[in-house]
């Protein structure tokens, strides 16, 4: 048995369309691309000289051997010059193969499988790739400066084609890195309904600090260049410490990210005399439909510091990529700020998120426009779109990506969770359920979520299948790591809260904080699982000893 939500249409009809891009960059002077330059000067850029820099870089991908309608990888640091190359081939029909960075020589081999490339434009890390061999290569450091510097090859409005070979690692299929094809109408939809719902104008800033290889990051500043409001590329640790400088509406980023800012907000506030005891006391509420409102009055007059860290023109801060702990979304929303969470794969963009008029404290909110939504009995949630994005992975067997894209339009996400009114409420993923050697099942991620509001943990990871108890690893948000006598009371609260079969009965605390260049968290911020259990299966095992 299903229980959901029909869709309620495709959304709003897109005003512009991503084949239409060259055009339009040429046309809108009043908007920009800013990024910051290798010595950490900014740079603006109006769209025309965009579109500029991404004809003269066809040149030099064209001289390279590259095709109009073929196929280049694009590998490397995210930022102009990789939005650049791939623009470059938009603009002629390239389709682009947008390989993670973090990805090693056998694992990109692994993800290419057996798409043949007519060039590769790389980073100075991936150039002696041995999986690019023979492949005609384009140097991806400074590749815009060169393209502003060569004479822009012709290309006709008609040779603009989207084609996006993308990668994730998640879901239900078993390949390390799977790889999908996109369709364009997603991507514009989504859009159009984002900049309506929000109430986004051609004035606004839109704050990008993720990887262009995560798809929808690259797909955020399309809108931008598309529709027409300004872009801000900047890495995470920037967004951190100089947010109110950058002046965004619209930031979507990962909890770490939002960690951080909340820690700087955390230390500006007041916490004494008058103001310092209403500051304490209007944190202690819940966050109730009525405080969050309030909070938004209160924030100037009681919280300017927010509005310091910050910046007064936020519009939306979705949360996203990763699990975020109540703690951080109540403490963020209490300051007045617009918090929305919301929930979607590479595989599907948006598909559920809160918004103004129509938003739910502790939930991702209601189906996106366009999205059909189902639980299952057992708690496992499917989707079906009007728009669809993508229908199969290309390197996995055709019986693997049958789990995940049925034959009926429906997907499973491979997420748990329940509806209640219309909203969706997540608590956790299918595969990542627990079962004890007394076959008690126990879904890890509650209790992740509670271990990670302990004050200094960035995150927290259950382990415990077919084994008598559960342990838990915890992470710090610095290298100054966790004290054990100030972690263990707050175990025990959690414990008196739980079921016998789902305490914590011991725990690793890891005296620096879990990194992606390791490999222990992925591009946006999500812990690897299998990699942590691995690297640390010593201690783990220990624990049982």
């Amino acid at each position: 048995m299903r229980i959901g939500l029909e869709a309620d249409g495709t959304g709003t009809v897109p005003s512009w369309s991503i084949t239409s891009l060259p055009q339009r960059l040429s046309e809108n002077s009043a908007n920009r691309l800013s990024f910051f330059d290798a010595d950490g000067e900014r740079q603006d850029r109006a769209f025309p000289q965009v579109l500029r820099e991404a004809l003269g870089a066809w040149t030099l991908l064209a001289a390279a051997g590259c095709r109009k309608g073929g196929r280049c990888a694009v590998m490397g640091a995210s930022g102009y010059d990789w939005a650049i190359a791939a623009l470059a081939c938009l603009f002629a029909g390239v389709e682009v193969v947008a390989l993670p960075e973090s990805l090693g020589d056998d694992d990109a081999r692994a993800g290419l499988d057996d798409l043949s490339l007519d060039c590769a434009v790389l980073g100075n890390s991936q150039l002696a790739f041995g999986c690019f061999e023979g492949t005609p290569k384009v140097a991806l450091e400074g590749l815009a400066a060169a393209g502003a510097r060569t004479e822009a090859a012709p290309l006709s409005p008609a040779d603009a084609h989207f084609s996006w070979v993308a990668f994730t690692s998640g879901t239900t299929a078993s390949a390390k890195v799977k790889s999908f094809r996109l369709a364009p109408e997603c991507t514009e939809h989504f859009i159009e309904d984002f900049c309506r719902l929000f109430g986004i104008t051609h004035d606004d800033v839109w704050l990008i600090c993720h990887p262009f290889s995560h798809v929808v990051h690259f797909e955020y500043l399309l809108g931008g260049l598309g529709w027409g409001y300004d872009v801000t590329l900047a890495d995470p640790l920037r967004v951190a410490l100089q947010c109110a400088a950058l002046q965004p509406a619209v930031l979507i980023t990962v909890p770490s990210v939002y960690q951080q800012l909340a820690t700087k907000v955390r230390r500006a506030l007041p916490t004494d005399g008058l103001r310092g005891a209403a500051v304490a006391a209007w944190m202690a509420q819940d966050a109730t439909p009525s405080a969050l409102e309030l909070a938004k009055l209160l924030r100037p007059v009681l919280m300017p510091e927010v509005d310091t860290a910050v910046g007064t023109h936020l519009k939306v801060m979705i949360i996203g990529a990763a699990p975020s702990s109540l703690e951080l979304r109540r403490f963020l929303a209490l300051c007045g700020l617009p918090v929305f969470e919301g929930y979607g794969m590479s595989e599907t963009q948006m598909l559920t998120c809160n918004v103004p008029g129509e938003a739910r404290f502790g939930t991702v909110g209601r189906p996106w426009p366009g999205v059909e939504l189902a639980v299952e009995d057992d708690g496992r949630v499917l989707v079906r779109l009007s728009a669809r994005r993508t229908t199969r992975y290309l390197n996995v067997p055709q019986e693997e990506s049958l789990a995940t894209f049925g034959s009926d339009g429906w997907i499973q996400t491979g997420d748990l969770g329940e509806l209640r009114d219309g909203f969706l409420s997540l608590y956790g993923r299918a595969k990542e359920v627990i079962i004890t050697d007394r076959g008690k099942n126990v879904n890890p991620a509650p209790i992740e979520q509670r271990l990670s509001a302990i004050p200094g943990v960035s995150h927290a990871l259950v382990f415990g299948d077919q084994k008598p108890f559960l342990v838990a690893v915890l992470a710090p948000q610095s290298d100054e790591g966790l004290d054990r006598a100030a972690v263990e009371p707050h175990i025990a609260r959690i414990n008196s809260d739980l079921p016998q079969h789902e305490h914590i009965v011991d725990f690793v605390l890891l005296a620096s904080p879990l990194t992606t260049e390791a490999r222990l968290l992925t591009g946006t911020g999500k812990p690897r699982r299998t990699a942590v259990e691995a690297f640390f299966r010593t201690r783990l095992e220990a624990l049982y000893a």
